[in-house]
């Protein structure tokens, strides 16, 4: 019952910050001058669940043993410090505070995962829900496609495409909530589909790899195939082979795919797509990063950002602090300014509001986890296991290059994602334990 209730909140708030709505649409109440939103009440809700012992006799292995749990307490008593930082110093305000303590906080749900009885149809109802919650997000990223504009029930950016100096005409990018949901389910239906072959599985990548695709998100895209790369000295003979051979045909079909829609094979519609798909692919190789008008900006409100780290280095300037003002002219030719607590990079964004100890904190936490994670994988015996916890790993070693320019380590949608990819990956090493104890009892 209580694995259910846990279940049904990590839903529901994965739901709120990582599908196609936004979390800030949800009831709210004002007491005084705090705002108590929907997903406040379901994280403590949520804390309630992870102290509710599970039924004895329900499991004979160990809690996690690597030192991620310590490390990620940790990491969220320094973000409680972070919190009455951000509140406490002048120019933030409690409700900019709270409104980012309340992304930040998602970690914590690393320990509602992770306390779930480990047993393998716990992690397979985990990977369902997000199967399920991609192909929705791929679906609703087609349905924009081929509507033409924003719909009034979808939130985050839809955009033309632009790469370096040049606008693809005709071709939308969408950014919705759910991209890092592409993102993880895409590593596990990669991993899944090739340890063994399922229809089902067959599908849910196709519709995922094809919405992670049109999201345009080239970070993510390098990341993944970097993550892939760091994995691979580490797994079996097998799933190396099979792990090449169909990253070979994967990207010899998507190769093909992109040339020819290029070349126009498919009509007009589809060629744009496909070239502004093949630019933003080769705006990643290292000569165009540097001269791309983009990845210039954000060294530079990075480094404008560091000369102010110094003011408060140690403890940072708090959640919710504002880092910068922007300046830009609308298209009737109005100047615009935001005052925003945005920053690109998200070790410069992490550093700047939990000072050099949050940083710390979170190297430590990301370097014992993905150390621990890689060391453990030769024993883990399952098949299903072992393709979920190298999917959930791959993932969150894909955020930590990709969070040198996109501050995915610091929103809400990429964090409850990096927390469940973690928490599956604990998860999958103790019921794989489970299922030995049970075959040798």
């Amino acid at each position: 019952m209580i694995d259910t209730i846990r279940l049904c909140l990590l839903a529901l708030q994965h739901f709120a910050f990582a599908s196609f709505i936004s979390y800030t649409w949800l009831p709210k109440a004002s007491i005084g001058s705090i705002t108590i939103g929907s997903t406040d009440l379901l994280l403590l809700l949520s804390v309630t669940a992870i102290l509710i012992r599970n039924a004895p006799g329900k499991t004979a292995v160990r809690k996690d043993q690597s030192g991620s749990s310590l490390l990620m307490f940790i990491f969220l008593v320094v973000g409680v410090v972070a919190t009455f930082a951000g509140i406490v110093l002048e120019d933030n305000g409690i409700n900019e505070a709270v409104r980012e303590a309340r992304q930040f906080f998602l970690y914590g749900l690393f320990f509602l995962v992770s306390a779930l009885s480990p047993e393998k149809r716990q992690i397979k109802r985990i990977v369902g829900y997000l199967f399920a919650s991609a192909v929705l997000v791929s679906l609703l990223v087609l349905l924009v496609q081929v509507a033409g504009g924003r719909l009034p029930f979808i939130a985050g950016k839809i955009e033309s495409l632009s790469t370096g100096h040049s606008i693809a005409k005709g071709v939308m990018r969408v950014t919705m909530p759910g991209v890092p949901t592409l993102n993880l389910a895409f590593l596990l239906s990669f991993f899944l589909l090739i340890k063994r072959f399922s229809v089902t599985v067959a599908t849910v990548f196709f519709f995922v790899a094809f919405g992670f695709l049109l999201s345009f998100t080239r970070g993510a895209w390098l990341g993944s195939v970097l993550s892939i790369l760091v994995v691979l000295p580490f797994v079996d003979k097998s799933i190396r082979k099979a792990l090449l051979r169909y990253g070979f045909l994967i990207a010899v079909m998507a190769s093909m795919v992109l040339v020819m829609g290029s070349a126009g094979w498919f009509g007009d519609r589809l060629e744009r797509y496909a070239t502004g798909a093949t630019e933003r692919f080769q705006s990643m190789a290292p000569g165009k990063m540097q001269a791309d008008q983009s990845f210039q900006y954000r060294a530079f409100e990075a480094k404008r950002a560091m000369e102010r780290i110094w003011e408060s280095p140690v403890i940072g300037h708090g959640l919710g602090a504002i880092a910068q003002k922007v300046y830009w002219k609308t298209e009737s030719g109005r100047d615009e300014t935001l005052v925003t607590g945005y920053i690109h990079n998200g070790y410069v964004n992490l550093l700047f509001k939990m000072g050099f100890i949050g940083l710390l904190a979170f190297v430590l936490l990301m370097g014992t986890f993905c150390y621990t994670s890689l060391t453990k994988l030769k024993h883990i015996q399952d098949e299903y296991l072992k393709s979920v916890h190298i999917g959930g790993l791959c993932f969150v070693i894909s955020n930590i290059p990709q969070a040198f320019v996109n501050p995915t380590i610091m929103e809400g949608k990429s964090i409850i994602n990096i927390a469940v990819a973690m928490g599956l990956c604990v998860l999958a090493v103790r019921a794989d334990q489970q299922l030995r104890l049970r075959s040798d009892g």
